[in-house]
C-alpha cells in the first residue's frame, strides 16, 4: 500500500459521495415537482421501484439463459 493509491481511493470515493448529494438533490426537485402537479410522490417510489425490480429480473432471467 502506498500513499498515491490510498490517495486515489480517496479521491475516488468522496468524487462519488459529491455525486450522490447531488442526484439526492435531483430527485428531491423531481419530487417536489410532481408534487406541486398533484401527483402521490408515495406511488411514484412504488412505481419506480417495481420497474426497477422488473429490469434487474429480467436481466438476471436474461443472464440465466446465456
Amino acid at each position: 500500500m502506498d500513499n498515491a493509491n490510498l490517495q486515489s481511493y480517496i479521491d475516488r470515493l468522496v468524487k462519488i459521495k459529491q455525486e450522490q448529494r447531488q442526484l439526492a438533490e435531483f430527485l428531491s426537485d423531481v419530487k417536489a415537482e410532481a408534487k406541486s402537479n398533484g401527483y402521490d410522490t408515495g406511488a411514484l417510489d412504488e412505481i419506480v421501484s417495481r420497474i426497477i425490480a422488473k429490469e434487474e429480473l429480467l436481466k438476471q432471467i436474461g443472464r440465466a439463459h446465456v
